[in-house]
């Protein structure tokens, strides 16, 4: 989050901009590859089971059904 925050600044705001905000006025470009590639994830079925995006629908609907 740091990277994609310092990566915008750098291209975002001007000198001016980054001296308000205490910051050099000219940022080395010294963020680590935002695209770097990652190894495919294999997702299995507990995944699905054990997620958040999976229970906090179900609850929700048994919560409206019970009201």
């Amino acid at each position: 989050m740091e990277a994609l925050r310092t990566r915008y600044i750098i291209e975002n705001y001007d000198a001016a901009k980054k001296q308000m905000m205490g910051l050099r006025r000219h940022l080395r470009r010294s963020i680590v590859s935002i695209n770097t590639t990652l190894a495919p994830r294999i997702i299995q079925s507990a995944d699905a089971l054990t997620s958040s995006y999976t229970w906090i629908p179900i609850f929700s609907f048994l919560a409206f059904g019970v009201a």
